[in-house]
C-alpha cells in the first residue's frame, strides 16, 4: 500500500439511499445494517457495498485490528529510533564530543527527535492487541520498557506484563 492510497469501511446506521457526485467523486448514504467499502487512487474512486452481514462485520473487524496493529508497531519502530538517537546524543556529550550545553541545546531544538509522548487513552481493544504483541516477544520487558516503547501509560502496563508472566509459566 503506498502513501497515496486510502482505505476506507464504514458501518452506517442512517436509512438514505445511494447517489453519486460527479468529477471523480463519490457520496454514499447507505441503508441501515449496511457497509460501504472505497479504494481512492489518484483521482479514481472504487466501491462496492452491500448488507451487512456476519461474514462482512468480520471483514471489517479484521481491518480495524490489522490498521491498530499496524500503528502499535509503527509507533514501537519510531519510539526505538527516538531512543537510539537519544542514546547517540548522550554518548557524543558522555565522550565529550560536545559539550553539555550542546547536548541541552540539541534536546530543546529538537524534542521530536527524541521525546515519546505517552499517550494516556488508549482503546481497550488496542490494550488487548498491545497484550498480544508484548506476549510474543522473546525478551522479559519492564514496564517502562513497554511504556517507552508504545508510547502508553504506565497505569495500563501492569496488566499486560502480569498476563504476560502468567502465560509464560503456565508453559513451563
Amino acid at each position: 500500500m503506498t502513501n497515496n492510497d486510502n482505505f476506507i469501511l464504514e458501518k452506517s446506521t442512517a436509512n438514505y439511499k445511494p447517489y453519486f457526485e460527479s468529477e471523480n467523486k463519490a457520496g454514499y448514504q447507505m441503508v441501515a445494517d449496511s457497509f460501504i467499502f472505497a479504494i481512492q487512487k489518484d483521482n479514481n474512486i472504487s466501491m462496492i457495498g452491500g448488507a451487512l452481514n456476519p461474514i462482512t462485520e468480520n471483514i471489517f473487524e479484521i481491518l480495524k485490528e490489522n490498521s491498530d496493529k499496524e500503528n502499535l508497531y509503527i509507533t514501537a519502530i519510531e519510539n526505538l529510533l527516538k531512543q537510539k538517537e537519544y542514546l547517540n546524543l548522550f554518548y557524543q556529550a558522555n565522550q565529550n564530543l560536545i559539550s553539555n550545553e550542546e547536548f541541552n541545546e540539541e534536546l530543546e531544538k529538537n524534542e521530536h527527535k527524541y521525546l515519546i509522548k505517552i499517550n494516556d487513552k488508549i482503546e481497550l481493544r488496542n490494550i488487548k492487541l498491545l497484550a498480544n504483541i508484548v506476549s510474543k516477544i522473546k525478551f522479559d520487558l519492564s514496564e517502562d520498557d513497554v511504556s517507552e516503547i508504545f508510547a502508553v501509560n504506565h497505569n495500563l502496563i501492569s496488566n499486560i506484563l502480569e498476563n504476560k508472566n502468567r502465560n509464560e509459566n503456565s508453559l513451563r
